[in-house]
């Protein structure tokens, strides 16, 4: 009866601790979400960006362009969709982070940064510029994108 009772005590225990093994928001968890990020968006890994977005997520790309300023606001389905049409057409793209900073509130971090990215486009460079700010929260023991606005100037 004992080795039963020990048997139930050690599942219990191995249950409560499971989500010890789930990513928390501590900032080396999230620079280290950030560096797996950069990485598939340097690479164009259109699968491996998207795939820490969750599935309610909400991304605002705000671009000023001569002038003028255009708004995108995407779903995770959208986003996947520009993210393969930007990989698609471009050559010799180049993605550099900076300036990142991040505040944890509770259940979700705030993480600004500083973005440059450059690419050749029919023969021609083109470097653009981006301001961003990323909401993170851990979502079923994994920390998940789930707002982006980003404003960018080329």
């Amino acid at each position: 009866m004992q080795q039963i009772v020990r048997g139930f005590g050690l599942v219990a225990l191995l249950a409560c601790s499971s989500p010890l093994l789930a990513e928390d928001l501590t900032v080396s968890a999230l620079k280290a979400f950030t560096a797996k990020i950069d990485d598939a968006t340097a690479r164009c890994d259109v699968d491996a960006v998207v795939g820490h977005v969750a599935e309610l997520a909400m991304l605002t790309l705000n671009k000023n362009e001569n002038g003028g300023m255009r708004i995108l606001r995407m779903n995770k389905s959208k986003y996947r969709q520009f993210l393969t049409l930007m990989c698609s057409g471009t050559l010799d793209y180049r993605y550099a982070r900076t300036n990142e900073k991040i505040s944890i509130d509770g259940d979700q971090a705030i993480i600004t940064a500083d973005v440059t990215e450059t690419w050749v486009d029919q023969g021609r460079e083109i470097t653009a510029k981006s301001r961003e700010k990323a909401t993170v929260e851990s979502i079923d023991g994994k920390l998940m994108l789930t707002q982006l606005v980003s404003t960018q100037t080329l």
